[in-house]
């Protein structure tokens, strides 16, 4: 299963400035790779469109209304998770 979207969003930040960042799905898996560390990343579909919204230049302010309006349903995705990893 993969990650909370708290664990690897977290480490995408911190790597943000360097990083090149390539997403892609493959069946069911979300795939994230960190280009310059070559780490490959399985991580939930809330971190996928998360790290997609930062990697298109959004701030934070535009991330966290855009991924609690597309998970509304989704009881797994709260405003106080999607602080702690923006």
């Amino acid at each position: 299963m993969p990650p909370s979207i708290g664990g690897i969003f977290a480490v995408f930040i911190k790597k943000r400035k360097m990083a090149m960042i390539h997403r892609y799905i493959l069946g069911e898996l979300h795939v994230v790779l960190d280009v310059n560390s070559g780490s490959v990343h399985l991580v939930d579909p809330a971190a996928y469109d998360m790290i997609g919204l930062y990697d298109e230049g959004r701030t934070r302010r535009e991330i966290i209304p855009a991924m609690l309006e597309k998970y509304a349903g989704d009881p797994s995705v709260t405003e106080a998770e999607l602080e702690q990893c923006c």
